[in-house]
């Protein structure tokens, strides 16, 4: 494999012009669970082929490369630093940090060190539960600036009272959230007036949301599978035993689905 250093920002127009040139990519993930997709080493553009001006990427950094960009999902042992499948088996001695749902590694690449949020699948939802980063706590100053607001809850003297700082409708909060899509939490905050840990909130009880929404859809479409058993049993032997291969091709499919749900459930606590 080669390499061509470019200016960053020109990669994708470069790649273009080199035979067989491409930018590995991979997905970044930051605290909040947003990701994106970046280029594995920026400023630089990568070929099967020698062209003028390329150099030869080291065969272990290029391993390393390619786990990065692998989409494959890895499945992270918490307890042991170790991951038990995935791509980034190849990286794991490169740990720096981790988290419940993403690891950072250093790892260097082209003589530079390099930094990398990755998102991992834990193998034991409870014991990464423990690796979970609370939101930071909203300071004084930040609840000065951010004001009395139509949400903010206070009490029959007009005094902030304790506990939950904001109350939104939940279609307040969708809008929110889609604001936050468009324009990043900071702006977000802003607009509707309050600390940015508060949408940060609202974003993490929605993911939580619509997980189990999923796993809830996919037991139900597993029920309904059930019933669609065949009207009626056939008289002959032989359709009696087509009947049987069946209904046993289903079962095995249904076990399947139940096992499926259940990881589904086991993960969402």
């Amino acid at each position: 494999m080669y390499c061509l250093r470019v200016g960053p920002g020109t990669e994708k127009k470069q790649a273009r012009k080199i035979a067989n040139g491409f930018l590995p990519m991979y997905h970044s993930v930051d605290e909040y669970g947003r990701d994106g997709k970046q280029p594995v080493v920026p400023g630089y553009v990568f070929t099967t082929q020698y062209v003028p001006g390329t150099v030869r990427v080291p065969e272990d950094e290029w391993k390393m490369i390619e786990a990065l960009s692998n989409p494959q999902p890895s499945v992270l042992d918490h307890a042991n630093r170790s991951f038990s499948e995935g791509p980034l088996k190849a990286v794991e001695g490169d740990i720096t940090e981790i988290e419940a749902e993403r690891i950072n590694v250093c790892v260097k690449l082209l003589g530079e060190n390099r930094m990398y949020w990755l998102a991992v699948e834990p193998l034991d939802p409870e014991t990464a539960e423990t690796y979970r980063k609370p939101i930071p706590a909203v300071s004084e100053e930040d609840e000065d600036a951010a004001g009395t607001e139509p949400g903010k809850k206070t009490g029959e003297n007009g005094t902030a009272q304790k506990g939950p700082k904001y109350t939104f409708t939940e279609a307040q909060i969708r809008e929110m959230l889609e604001l936050e899509a468009r324009v990043g939490i900071q702006k977000a905050a802003k607009e509707y007036n309050v600390p940015w840990q508060t949408i940060a909130q609202y974003k993490r009880r929605d993911r939580k949301a619509k997980r189990i929404a999923g796993a809830a859809a996919g037991q139900t479409a597993a029920q309904q599978t059930v019933f669609q058993i065949l009207p009626e049993a056939p008289e002959d032997e032989e359709g009696l035993r087509i009947q049987n291969a069946v209904l046993r091709e289903r079962a095995a499919e249904l076990e399947a689905r139940a096992e499926q749900l259940k990881r589904a459930l086991e993960a969402l606590g």
